[in-house]
């Protein structure tokens, strides 16, 4: 399908697609939050599936589009959270997969609330 081909969701073509996250011991909430990341599901502006928008990031002036790669991996004003639970200031794509693929879901999880209680301020 489309999400496979990764046509509008960014990373997600990359990642691996034998990961267990659904069936690992996390709760409803942490699941929930690793498929928005994963899938590139978060209410971003950047929506390449809609045009006449604008698709730049509203909290940061790196004048970038706002993609689920901004959020996790990029984003200047994210970058306390990125450092308190990854220990560093932005990700590389690689190691932005590697989270995404497993590498510690509850890091990914606890960044991904705090980052987004922050962005919906």
């Amino acid at each position: 399908g489309l999400a496979a081909r990764g046509t509008f969701h960014g990373l997600y073509s990359v990642l691996s697609k034998e990961v267990n996250y659904v069936t690992d011991s996390l709760d409803k909430k942490c699941i929930s939050a690793i498929m928005k990341c994963r899938g590139e599901l978060l209410n971003l502006n950047c929506k390449r599936y809609m045009h006449n928008r604008t698709q730049l990031c509203s909290l940061c002036n790196l004048n970038e589009e706002e993609d689920g790669v901004h959020f996790l991996a990029v984003c200047p004003i994210l970058a306390p959270y990125r450092i308190k639970y990854f220990q560093t200031r932005t990700l590389s794509t690689d190691m932005a997969i590697e989270y995404l693929n497993g590498r510690n879901w509850k890091l990914l999880y606890h960044y991904y609330c705090e980052a987004w209680q922050y962005r919906a301020f």
